[in-house]
């Protein structure tokens, strides 16, 4: 469900996941609000060159070769005129929602629409994406809305310039600042936790990486992508092939 309106909105709320769209949908058919609009945009900027073949990358981790999220893009693009308001679902711990605000700060430059931001984890730091609160939760995330000033704008809109010239191969969120990663960075800590579970199914190594932050990241997506590679470099070893990627069983070569 990448866009949900109804009704005449004059809001529109844009979040980085299907899991945190269904939360707002149910919050507003509950509290029976007959006026909104949702736009899902999964771009998963955490990873993969976001200069040339972002995408190619994307497809990879969603195991899609035709997932695309430009319909996401110009759904949102579409569904503004010049009274609505942009509320971004963010977070200060989610890469993939954080590295969106700053996306989405210069996809709009252009326009004079007022533009806030809720950070999910300023309401509680368990609380990484919007997807892990209850729809009951949402009227006091609402408490959290900020409206971007412009020189916040402006400091967002470069934040991503610097994002897209460093043009690393993962990106993550530290202390609310983005740092810059390489896949290799990650072979150690994986490979470690492998040996120290033993012999396991894909899906056992990811939730356990998963479970103890080892890679201070909170995407499984990533996370099996950077052990796939580590398949593929041959530093782990696949002892019962499986169609289902993740129930291969696996060990440390």
């Amino acid at each position: 469900m990448p866009t949900i309106k109804n009704g005449n909105y004059q809001i529109i709320d844009v979040c980085s996941n299907e899991a945190d769209a269904g939360c707002l949908k149910k919050y507003y058919e509950d509290n029976k609000c007959d006026d909104y609009c949702i736009i899902s945009i999964r771009m998963g900027l955490a990873i993969g060159d976001i200069k040339t073949n972002h995408l190619d990358i994307v497809r990879e981790l969603y195991n899609d070769p035709n997932y695309t999220y430009q319909d996401d893009l110009d759904s949102l693009i579409n569904s503004i005129n010049k009274d609505i308001k942009i509320r971004i679902w963010s977070s200060k711990m989610d890469s993939n929602s954080y590295l969106l605000l700053l996306y989405l700060t210069s996809l709009l430059s252009s326009y004079d629409n007022q533009i806030s931001v809720i950070f999910t984890t300023d309401y509680n730091l368990d609380a990484i994406t919007l997807g892990c609160c209850c729809d009951r939760e949402v009227n006091e995330l609402l408490k959290y809305e900020k409206v971007l000033s412009i020189n916040e704008l402006h400091d967002y809109q470069k934040t991503w310039e610097d994002v897209v010239n460093v043009n690393s191969e993962i990106r993550i969120l530290e202390n609310n600042t983005i740092v810059n990663k390489n896949y290799a960075d990650y072979d150690d800590l994986i490979l470690n936790k492998l040996s120290q579970i033993g012999e396991c199914k894909v899906y056992e190594l990811v939730a356990k990486l998963l479970l103890d932050n080892s890679l201070n990241m909170y995407d499984d997506f990533i996370d099996s992508f950077l052990v796939k590679r580590l398949i593929n470099h041959h530093k782990i070893v696949i002892v019962q092939a499986d169609e289902r990627f993740y129930h291969n069983i696996i060990k440390k070569d």
